[in-house]
């Protein structure tokens, strides 16, 4: 006798099935081993039925598959048909619906459906990880990108995906993006620009992508909009956190032929004196696109396209010359930290004192001050600095109105600690 033959005949019904197991019995077959046999020479029979889950024929044939496996002389088949619901949907979903209990042990697997958690009372639905909103790569962690889902992870394997995510590769790619499996694939987003403008969140625009600015160690948030957002005491300044000992309130703090733009040590300048790629502005060099390029392609194979400009490629400040530093998106830029005059009082003239990187000299009175340098005419406290002492100091210093841009007006600008334009 062919029992499993038999009993895969037999499938098309519990009657029959159950007609068969009580035959092989009676000739002391092990109906356990031939019907496990029957199941894996012919496991889309049971495929079969539970995509008939609906008919009571086929619920009927999945429970008594169930119940023998569960008689104790027949482990075989318990064991396989519990395999069965852990390693195939269809079947796992159709006896879930006959009301017949879950795996043996606890279980996560996704299909065309969803991602589900089983145990042995049944499956329940797993959520998917949300997603940040983004225009671009430069405003999603390293590790994703952006797309039109939002910030999405890469993967080569769902092993590489959170829970709630499978991993969908395109045909001929290595890569592809961790997706719900109801969910669209997904398409890439890096962030298309031509100017600094079209970016966020202190990004630059180079080779015609927003890139996002590297932190230092000092560093934990690039891109801000607001001192809030910086750890560590950082500032948020045009965009980008920055140390204080990096940034300006007043032009005596950035040094010989600077001035002190919204935080920013700026080149001094009239119309006509800023280098491409800059424009003069309250008395300051600042960046202005000079819409010579979208690409890299457009611009010398020394230079990179950066905010609409050709810039200098560097790997080092030494190749950028005086006043200049090599960035992040690794061109020349003016270098617009603040210069201190001084570290301590050493540096200083005889009386003098090294504050806040400014040698400044202790005063009783206004004519004190102006005895020793007109420029600084006032003898007043510093307003910045925690201490109560006098000492001489510029008419900007003495009656300020801003420290940073947002300080001022819309339009105007915070220029030597005092608001301008506008």
């Amino acid at each position: 006798m062919d029992a499993p033959l038999v009993i895969r005949r037999a499938l098309g019904s519990a009657r029959d099935v159950e007609r068969v197991a009580t035959t092989l019995r009676g000739h002391g077959e092990p109906v356990g081993d031939h019907l496990a046999a029957a199941l894996r020479s012919d496991r889309w029979g049971v495929v079969l039925l539970a995509e008939r889950a609906g008919a009571t024929q086929g619920l009927l044939v999945l429970r008594f598959l169930h119940a023998v496996g569960a008689a104790g002389d027949d482990p075989p088949v318990r064991a396989l048909v519990d395999g069965l619901w852990c390693d195939d949907g269809a079947v796992r979903a159709a006896l879930l619906s006959a009301g017949v209990s879950g795996c043996s042990s606890d279980e996560y697997y996704c299909d065309a459906n969803g991602c589900f958690y089983c145990d042995n009372v049944g499956c329940r639905a797993v959520t998917a990880p949300g997603r940040a909103t983004c225009l671009g790569d430069y405003q999603c962690p390293a590790n994703r990108v952006c797309t039109s889902l939002g910030c999405t992870a890469t993967c080569a394997s769902d092993t590489e995906c959170e829970q709630g995510w499978v991993c969908r590769v395109a045909a001929g790619s290595t890569r592809g993006y961790c997706v719900a499996p109801r969910e669209p694939t997904p398409t890439p987003n890096p962030g298309a620009c031509r100017t600094n403008t079209d970016c966020q969140g202190g990004a630059t625009c180079v080779n015609g992508a927003c890139a996002r600015p590297t932190c230092d160690s000092s560093i934990t948030t690039c891109g801000c909009s607001a001192d809030s957002q910086c750890a560590g005491g950082n500032l948020c300044v045009a965009g980008r956190c920055q140390p204080p000992s990096n940034t300006c309130r007043f032009n005596s703090q950035c040094g010989a032929g600077r001035v002190c733009l919204n935080q920013q040590c700026r080149p001094a300048c009239t119309d006509g004196s800023c280098p491409t790629g800059q424009a003069c502005q309250d008395g300051a060099c600042v960046d202005r696109p000079a819409g010579q390029c979208t690409r890299d392609a457009e611009c010398m194979a020394s230079q990179r396209c950066v905010n609409s400009t050709c810039l200098n490629r560097c790997t080092g400040n030494a190749e950028c010359g005086a006043g200049n530093y090599c960035t992040d998106a690794g061109v020349c830029a003016v270098d617009t930290r603040r210069q201190p005059f001084c570290t301590n009082n050493s540096q200083c003239a005889a009386g003098s004192e090294c504050l806040d990187g400014v040698c400044r000299r202790p005063c009783v009175d206004n004519n004190e001050c102006l005895r020793t340098d007109v420029t600084y005419r006032n003898c007043a406290r510093i307003s910045y600095l925690s201490t109560t002492r006098l000492f001489c100091q510029t008419n900007n210093e003495a009656n300020t109105n801003c420290a940073r841009q947002a300080d001022c007006s819309m339009g105007q600008a915070c220029v030597d600690g005092v608001c301008r334009g506008g």
